[in-house]
């Protein structure tokens, strides 16, 4: 199981550095907002994926959510306009 978390914490890191590229290219502030929330959001699921690893529990109890449901939930706030 430790194999998904370090491939869902390299991911989160792409996409940060991905969304870096965007925001630095982007022409409007409104598309640097877009990219600078975008960005913040990833880095909190990437503290929270590493605090799974480094506690090395499956599940958040504080939040009851699992590693599928954050990845999930980012996936589906990526295709947000």
């Amino acid at each position: 199981m430790i194999d998904v978390r370090d491939t869902l914490i390299r991911g989160s890191e792409k996409i940060i550095v991905h969304y870096r590229l965007l925001r630095a290219s982007a022409k409007t502030e409104k598309e640097r907002e877009l990219y600078r929330n975008r960005i913040e959001r990833e880095r909190r699921l990437l503290d929270h994926l590493k605090g799974l690893v480094d506690t090395g529990r499956g599940m958040n109890s504080r939040t009851g959510t699992s590693l599928h449901g954050l990845r999930a939930r980012r996936h589906c706030s990526q295709h947000v306009p």
